[in-house]
């Protein structure tokens, strides 16, 4: 087979494969089940189709937050940042980040 046919293939099973582990954790969070989704979400962080992704760290960030686990929380955030990968989402993180300001567990 050709090479870019190859790549179309592995494209396509890598895309409707990280939708399937998107609805994974979204039923997850859906059913309240915050300990399974905070393993889910960890483990995502690592997986090579989330590798530069912010959506593991920003949905493990919520899943902490939810769960009154504010140090947590900050720590996934910053670990986030420090990474520097890009995201559209990053106005999440500083909001999240300015709400933790406001509980006092974060100095701008």
């Amino acid at each position: 087979l050709p090479d870019t046919f190859k790549e179309a293939i592995k494209t396509r099973y890598s895309n409707e494969h990280r939708e399937k582990l998107v609805r994974e954790g979204e039923e997850l969070l859906k059913n309240n089940d915050y300990e399974s989704a905070i393993r889910f979400y960890h483990d995502l962080m690592n997986h090579e189709l989330f590798f530069n992704d912010c959506l593991p760290y920003l949905k493990l960030a919520q899943c902490y937050h939810d769960v009154n686990l504010f140090e947590e929380e900050l720590n996934v955030i910053l670990r986030f940042l420090s990474l520097n990968i890009p995201c559209r989402e990053m106005n999440s993180f500083q909001k999240a980040l300015k709400t933790l300001a406001e509980m006092g567990y974060y100095e701008f």
